[in-house]
Protein backbone atom coordinates (compact mmCIF):
# COMPACT_ATOMS: atom_id res chain seq x y z
CA UNK A 1 0.00 0.00 0.00
CA UNK A 2 1.31 3.44 -0.95
CA UNK A 3 2.13 5.75 1.98
CA UNK A 4 -0.47 8.33 2.85
CA UNK A 5 -0.11 11.78 1.33
CA UNK A 6 0.64 14.32 4.06
CA UNK A 7 -1.45 17.50 3.99
CA UNK A 8 -0.17 20.00 6.55
CA UNK A 9 -1.98 23.20 7.50
CA UNK A 10 -0.15 25.91 9.44
CA UNK A 11 -2.37 28.19 11.51
CA UNK A 12 -5.28 27.57 13.87
CA UNK A 13 -7.29 30.68 13.06
CA UNK A 14 -10.28 31.12 10.78
CA UNK A 15 -8.53 30.02 7.58
CA UNK A 16 -6.61 27.06 8.94
CA UNK A 17 -9.50 25.56 10.89
CA UNK A 18 -11.91 25.97 7.96
CA UNK A 19 -9.54 24.21 5.56
CA UNK A 20 -8.78 21.45 8.06
CA UNK A 21 -12.44 20.66 8.73
CA UNK A 22 -13.47 20.78 5.09
CA UNK A 23 -10.59 18.54 3.98
CA UNK A 24 -11.29 16.09 6.78
CA UNK A 25 -14.85 15.79 5.54
CA UNK A 26 -13.92 15.33 1.88
CA UNK A 27 -10.65 13.34 2.05
CA UNK A 28 -10.19 9.57 2.09
CA UNK A 29 -8.47 8.83 5.40
CA UNK A 30 -6.84 5.74 3.89
CA UNK A 31 -4.99 7.91 1.36
CA UNK A 32 -4.43 11.23 3.13
CA UNK A 33 -3.30 12.32 6.58
CA UNK A 34 -4.21 15.86 7.65
CA UNK A 35 -2.23 17.75 10.28
CA UNK A 36 -3.08 21.20 11.63
CA UNK A 37 -0.19 22.97 13.35
CA UNK A 38 -1.21 25.71 15.77
CA UNK A 39 0.66 27.43 18.63
CA UNK A 40 -2.55 27.40 20.68
CA UNK A 41 -5.08 24.68 21.56
CA UNK A 42 -7.79 27.35 21.15
CA UNK A 43 -9.42 29.15 18.30
CA UNK A 44 -10.03 32.72 19.43
CA UNK A 45 -13.13 33.93 17.60
CA UNK A 46 -12.09 37.53 17.02
CA UNK A 47 -15.54 38.81 16.05
CA UNK A 48 -16.72 38.24 19.64
CA UNK A 49 -13.75 39.88 21.36
CA UNK A 50 -15.00 43.52 21.44
CA UNK A 51 -17.92 42.41 23.60
CA UNK A 52 -15.93 39.75 25.44
CA UNK A 53 -13.42 42.21 26.90
CA UNK A 54 -16.16 44.64 28.02
CA UNK A 55 -18.75 42.48 29.76
CA UNK A 56 -19.28 39.06 31.31
CA UNK A 57 -22.82 39.00 29.94
CA UNK A 58 -23.24 35.82 27.96
CA UNK A 59 -19.91 34.45 29.25
CA UNK A 60 -18.33 34.69 25.81
CA UNK A 61 -15.06 33.36 27.19
CA UNK A 62 -16.87 30.02 27.50
CA UNK A 63 -18.27 29.97 23.98
CA UNK A 64 -15.92 32.05 21.79
CA UNK A 65 -12.59 30.60 22.98
CA UNK A 66 -13.12 27.33 21.15
CA UNK A 67 -11.04 24.18 21.59
CA UNK A 68 -9.78 22.36 18.49
CA UNK A 69 -10.42 18.86 19.80
CA UNK A 70 -13.61 18.38 17.75
CA UNK A 71 -12.34 20.03 14.58
CA UNK A 72 -11.89 17.00 12.34
CA UNK A 73 -14.88 15.15 10.93
CA UNK A 74 -14.87 11.51 12.08
CA UNK A 75 -11.45 12.10 13.63
CA UNK A 76 -9.89 12.36 10.17
CA UNK A 77 -6.91 14.49 11.14
CA UNK A 78 -4.80 15.64 14.06
CA UNK A 79 -3.86 18.89 15.77
CA UNK A 80 -0.21 19.41 16.59
CA UNK A 81 0.48 22.21 19.02
CA UNK A 82 3.65 24.08 18.15
CA UNK A 83 5.10 27.16 16.52
CA UNK A 84 6.61 26.95 13.07
CA UNK A 85 10.15 28.25 12.66
CA UNK A 86 10.67 27.63 8.95
CA UNK A 87 9.59 25.78 5.84
CA UNK A 88 12.05 23.44 4.13
CA UNK A 89 10.76 22.67 0.62
CA UNK A 90 12.26 19.91 -1.47
CA UNK A 91 13.44 20.74 -4.96
CA UNK A 92 10.72 20.74 -7.57
CA UNK A 93 7.26 19.74 -6.39
CA UNK A 94 8.39 16.93 -4.14
CA UNK A 95 6.92 18.22 -0.90
CA UNK A 96 9.12 19.20 2.00
CA UNK A 97 8.91 19.67 5.73
CA UNK A 98 7.92 22.23 8.33
CA UNK A 99 10.41 22.84 11.15
CA UNK A 100 8.99 23.65 14.56
CA UNK A 101 10.74 25.80 17.17
CA UNK A 102 11.21 22.63 19.25
CA UNK A 103 13.41 21.21 16.48
CA UNK A 104 10.79 18.70 15.38
CA UNK A 105 10.15 18.29 11.66
CA UNK A 106 6.70 17.67 10.12
CA UNK A 107 6.80 16.36 6.52
CA UNK A 108 4.30 17.50 3.92
CA UNK A 109 3.26 16.65 0.38
CA UNK A 110 0.92 19.63 0.25
CA UNK A 111 1.22 22.62 2.57
CA UNK A 112 -1.44 25.22 3.39
CA UNK A 113 -0.39 28.48 5.06
CA UNK A 114 -3.07 30.26 7.09
CA UNK A 115 -1.17 32.08 9.82
CA UNK A 116 -3.09 35.35 9.60
CA UNK A 117 -1.60 38.66 10.65
CA UNK A 118 0.19 40.13 13.64
CA UNK A 119 -2.21 41.94 15.98
CA UNK A 120 0.23 43.05 18.66
CA UNK A 121 0.09 45.59 20.26
CA UNK A 122 -3.68 45.56 19.71
CA UNK A 123 -5.83 44.07 22.46
CA UNK A 124 -6.78 41.38 19.90
CA UNK A 125 -3.39 39.73 20.49
CA UNK A 126 -4.61 37.09 22.96
CA UNK A 127 -2.18 34.95 24.97
CA UNK A 128 -1.91 31.21 24.26
CA UNK A 129 -4.04 28.77 26.24
CA UNK A 130 -7.46 28.99 27.90
CA UNK A 131 -6.32 29.89 31.42
CA UNK A 132 -4.17 32.80 30.29
CA UNK A 133 -6.81 33.95 27.78
CA UNK A 134 -9.55 33.99 30.44
CA UNK A 135 -7.29 35.95 32.80
CA UNK A 136 -6.52 38.36 29.97
CA UNK A 137 -10.24 38.95 29.35
CA UNK A 138 -10.94 39.41 33.07
CA UNK A 139 -8.16 41.99 33.29
CA UNK A 140 -9.69 44.09 30.52
CA UNK A 141 -13.14 43.90 32.07
CA UNK A 142 -11.83 45.08 35.42
CA UNK A 143 -9.93 48.00 33.91
CA UNK A 144 -12.88 49.08 31.76
CA UNK A 145 -15.26 48.84 34.72
CA UNK A 146 -12.95 50.91 36.94
CA UNK A 147 -12.23 53.63 34.38
CA UNK A 148 -14.35 56.76 34.14
CA UNK A 149 -12.78 57.85 30.86
CA UNK A 150 -11.44 55.54 28.14
CA UNK A 151 -9.56 56.24 24.92
CA UNK A 152 -9.45 53.80 22.01
CA UNK A 153 -6.52 53.96 19.61
CA UNK A 154 -7.87 53.10 16.18
CA UNK A 155 -11.15 53.88 14.45
CA UNK A 156 -11.39 50.89 12.18
CA UNK A 157 -14.13 48.31 12.59
CA UNK A 158 -12.58 46.82 15.73
CA UNK A 159 -12.16 50.15 17.51
CA UNK A 160 -15.68 51.22 16.57
CA UNK A 161 -17.15 47.99 17.92
CA UNK A 162 -15.22 48.24 21.20
CA UNK A 163 -16.52 51.81 21.62
CA UNK A 164 -20.03 50.62 20.84
CA UNK A 165 -19.88 47.87 23.46
CA UNK A 166 -18.54 50.20 26.17
CA UNK A 167 -21.19 52.82 25.41
CA UNK A 168 -23.86 50.13 25.57
CA UNK A 169 -22.84 48.61 28.90
CA UNK A 170 -21.40 51.76 30.49
CA UNK A 171 -23.27 54.76 29.02
CA UNK A 172 -21.98 56.95 31.87
CA UNK A 173 -18.34 56.56 30.80
CA UNK A 174 -16.59 59.01 28.53
CA UNK A 175 -15.24 57.20 25.46
CA UNK A 176 -12.89 58.73 22.89
CA UNK A 177 -11.73 57.22 19.61
CA UNK A 178 -8.45 58.54 18.20
CA UNK A 179 -8.08 57.61 14.53
CA UNK A 180 -5.34 58.51 12.06
CA UNK A 181 -7.69 58.88 9.10
CA UNK A 182 -9.79 61.89 8.26
CA UNK A 183 -12.88 59.70 8.67
CA UNK A 184 -13.54 56.44 10.50
CA UNK A 185 -12.79 53.10 8.80
CA UNK A 186 -10.90 53.42 5.49
CA UNK A 187 -11.33 54.39 1.85
CA UNK A 188 -12.70 50.98 0.85
CA UNK A 189 -16.07 52.30 2.02
CA UNK A 190 -17.98 55.34 0.73
CA UNK A 191 -17.93 58.61 2.63
CA UNK A 192 -21.68 58.42 3.24
CA UNK A 193 -21.32 55.14 5.12
CA UNK A 194 -18.32 56.33 7.14
CA UNK A 195 -20.24 59.45 8.17
CA UNK A 196 -23.18 57.29 9.21
CA UNK A 197 -20.93 55.22 11.48
CA UNK A 198 -19.56 58.43 13.03
CA UNK A 199 -23.08 59.75 13.53
CA UNK A 200 -24.16 56.62 15.37
CA UNK A 201 -21.17 56.86 17.71
CA UNK A 202 -21.52 60.56 18.50
CA UNK A 203 -25.20 59.92 19.21
CA UNK A 204 -23.89 57.66 21.99
CA UNK A 205 -21.62 60.47 23.24
CA UNK A 206 -18.46 58.87 21.86
CA UNK A 207 -15.92 61.59 21.13
CA UNK A 208 -14.00 61.35 17.84
CA UNK A 209 -10.49 62.73 17.33
CA UNK A 210 -9.60 62.24 13.66
CA UNK A 211 -6.35 62.73 11.78
CA UNK A 212 -4.37 61.93 14.92
CA UNK A 213 -2.74 59.01 16.73
CA UNK A 214 -2.05 57.48 20.11
CA UNK A 215 1.42 55.97 20.03
CA UNK A 216 0.98 53.41 22.81
CA UNK A 217 -1.14 52.44 25.81
CA UNK A 218 0.84 54.76 28.10
CA UNK A 219 0.44 57.88 25.96
CA UNK A 220 -1.26 60.84 27.62
CA UNK A 221 -0.87 63.09 24.59
CA UNK A 222 -1.74 62.43 20.94
CA UNK A 223 0.76 62.85 18.12
CA UNK A 224 -0.78 66.27 17.39
CA UNK A 225 -0.39 67.36 21.00
CA UNK A 226 -3.92 66.87 22.32
CA UNK A 227 -3.89 66.02 26.01
CA UNK A 228 -5.87 62.92 26.90
CA UNK A 229 -7.41 62.95 30.36
CA UNK A 230 -8.28 59.27 30.43
CA UNK A 231 -7.93 56.43 32.91
CA UNK A 232 -7.40 53.63 30.41
CA UNK A 233 -6.27 53.32 26.77
CA UNK A 234 -7.28 50.38 24.59
CA UNK A 235 -5.16 49.73 21.51
CA UNK A 236 -7.45 48.64 18.68
CA UNK A 237 -5.30 49.43 15.67
CA UNK A 238 -5.33 47.12 12.67
CA UNK A 239 -3.24 44.08 11.96
CA UNK A 240 0.06 43.91 10.09
CA UNK A 241 1.82 41.24 8.00
CA UNK A 242 3.53 38.49 9.95
CA UNK A 243 5.26 36.75 7.09
CA UNK A 244 8.98 37.44 7.48
CA UNK A 245 9.65 33.77 8.30
CA UNK A 246 7.95 32.76 5.06
CA UNK A 247 10.16 35.07 3.04
CA UNK A 248 13.30 33.74 4.71
CA UNK A 249 12.14 30.16 4.05
CA UNK A 250 10.79 30.40 0.51
CA UNK A 251 12.62 33.44 -0.86
CA UNK A 252 12.04 37.17 -0.62
CA UNK A 253 10.20 37.26 -3.97
CA UNK A 254 7.38 35.27 -2.36
CA UNK A 255 6.46 38.43 -0.42
CA UNK A 256 4.96 41.56 -1.95
CA UNK A 257 6.31 44.98 -1.00
CA UNK A 258 3.42 45.19 1.45
CA UNK A 259 4.76 42.14 3.30
CA UNK A 260 1.84 39.92 2.29
CA UNK A 261 2.30 36.61 0.46
CA UNK A 262 2.09 36.66 -3.33
CA UNK A 263 -0.33 34.04 -4.64
CA UNK A 264 -1.67 32.95 -8.01
CA UNK A 265 -5.43 33.05 -8.66
CA UNK A 266 -5.41 29.36 -7.67
CA UNK A 267 -4.15 30.60 -4.27
CA UNK A 268 -0.89 28.69 -4.76
CA UNK A 269 2.12 30.58 -3.42
CA UNK A 270 4.14 32.04 -6.30
CA UNK A 271 6.81 29.58 -7.37
CA UNK A 272 5.47 26.65 -5.31
CA UNK A 273 2.80 24.42 -6.83
CA UNK A 274 2.27 22.39 -3.66
CA UNK A 275 2.08 25.32 -1.20
CA UNK A 276 -1.14 27.31 -0.79
CA UNK A 277 -2.01 30.39 1.27
CA UNK A 278 -5.28 32.04 2.24
CA UNK A 279 -6.81 34.54 4.62
CA UNK A 280 -5.38 37.80 5.88
CA UNK A 281 -1.81 36.85 4.98
CA UNK A 282 -2.19 36.99 1.19
CA UNK A 283 -1.58 39.90 -1.16
CA UNK A 284 -4.98 40.60 -2.69
CA UNK A 285 -6.77 43.86 -3.31
CA UNK A 286 -9.58 43.39 -0.81
CA UNK A 287 -10.36 44.06 2.83
CA UNK A 288 -9.03 41.54 5.34
CA UNK A 289 -12.19 39.93 6.71
CA UNK A 290 -13.25 36.55 8.04
CA UNK A 291 -16.09 36.41 5.51
CA UNK A 292 -13.62 36.47 2.63
CA UNK A 293 -12.21 33.18 3.89
CA UNK A 294 -15.43 31.24 4.29
CA UNK A 295 -17.12 32.35 1.08
CA UNK A 296 -14.13 33.16 -1.12
CA UNK A 297 -10.79 31.56 -0.30
CA UNK A 298 -11.93 28.30 1.30
CA UNK A 299 -13.64 26.57 -1.65
CA UNK A 300 -10.73 27.46 -3.94
CA UNK A 301 -8.06 26.11 -1.60
CA UNK A 302 -9.91 22.92 -0.67
CA UNK A 303 -10.60 21.99 -4.31
CA UNK A 304 -7.10 22.81 -5.49
CA UNK A 305 -5.35 21.08 -2.59
CA UNK A 306 -7.33 17.99 -3.51
CA UNK A 307 -6.24 18.27 -7.14
CA UNK A 308 -2.56 18.69 -6.30
CA UNK A 309 -2.63 15.88 -3.73
CA UNK A 310 -4.09 13.59 -6.40
CA UNK A 311 -1.53 14.62 -9.00
CA UNK A 312 -3.90 16.79 -11.02
CA UNK A 313 -3.65 20.41 -12.14
CA UNK A 314 -5.64 22.81 -9.93
CA UNK A 315 -8.58 24.29 -11.78
CA UNK A 316 -10.44 26.67 -9.48
CA UNK A 317 -9.44 30.34 -9.43
CA UNK A 318 -10.23 33.13 -7.00
CA UNK A 319 -11.66 36.25 -8.61
CA UNK A 320 -12.11 38.34 -5.49
CA UNK A 321 -15.12 39.00 -3.28
CA UNK A 322 -17.68 41.76 -3.03
CA UNK A 323 -16.91 44.24 -0.28
CA UNK A 324 -19.38 44.27 2.58
CA UNK A 325 -19.22 45.02 6.28
CA UNK A 326 -21.58 44.87 9.24
CA UNK A 327 -20.37 46.81 12.27
CA UNK A 328 -21.97 46.22 15.65
CA UNK A 329 -22.54 49.35 17.72
CA UNK A 330 -24.11 48.13 20.92
CA UNK A 331 -27.11 46.04 19.87
CA UNK A 332 -27.51 47.80 16.55
CA UNK A 333 -24.99 49.17 14.11
CA UNK A 334 -24.32 50.01 10.49
CA UNK A 335 -23.84 47.85 7.42
CA UNK A 336 -22.67 48.33 3.85
CA UNK A 337 -22.81 46.02 0.84
CA UNK A 338 -21.13 47.11 -2.38
CA UNK A 339 -23.94 45.95 -4.65
CA UNK A 340 -26.20 47.92 -6.98
CA UNK A 341 -25.82 51.56 -5.90
CA UNK A 342 -24.19 50.63 -2.60
CA UNK A 343 -26.61 49.29 -0.01
CA UNK A 344 -26.58 50.63 3.54
CA UNK A 345 -28.25 49.08 6.58
CA UNK A 346 -29.02 50.29 10.08
CA UNK A 347 -29.78 49.09 13.58
CA UNK A 348 -32.56 46.61 12.87
CA UNK A 349 -30.76 44.66 10.14
CA UNK A 350 -27.30 44.73 11.73
CA UNK A 351 -28.74 43.98 15.15
CA UNK A 352 -30.70 41.00 13.84
CA UNK A 353 -27.96 39.62 11.63
CA UNK A 354 -24.84 40.22 13.71
CA UNK A 355 -25.07 42.12 16.98
CA UNK A 356 -27.49 39.84 18.77
CA UNK A 357 -25.41 36.65 18.67
CA UNK A 358 -22.19 37.66 16.86
CA UNK A 359 -22.40 34.41 14.84
CA UNK A 360 -20.99 32.51 17.83
CA UNK A 361 -23.30 29.46 17.52
CA UNK A 362 -22.52 29.07 13.81
CA UNK A 363 -18.79 29.42 14.46
CA UNK A 364 -18.84 26.77 17.17
CA UNK A 365 -20.73 24.42 14.86
CA UNK A 366 -18.15 25.02 12.12
CA UNK A 367 -15.46 23.76 14.52
CA UNK A 368 -17.42 20.65 15.44
CA UNK A 369 -18.96 21.86 18.70
CA UNK A 370 -22.57 22.08 19.76
CA UNK A 371 -23.85 25.60 19.17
Amino acid sequence: MAPKKQIVIVGGGAGGTAVARSLSEKSDSSKFEITLISPSPLYVYLVATPRMIVTDEGKLEDSALITLDKLFVNGNGRVKQGKVASILPNKGDGGGSVALETGESVPYDVLVLATGNRWSPSYVHFPTGREKAVEYVAGYREKIKAAKSIAIAGGGAVGVEVAGEISHYYPEKHVTIVHSGKALLNDAYPAKFRKDVARRLTKRNVELILGDKIENAESTTTTNGISLEVDFIIIATGSAPNNEWIGSSLGADVLAKSGYVNVKPTLQVNGYNNIFALGDMIEWKEQKQIGKIAYGHLPIVVANVGDVANGATPKKVYKGSMEMIFISIGRGGAGFVNALWGLMFGDWVVGSVKSKGLFVPATRKALGHAS
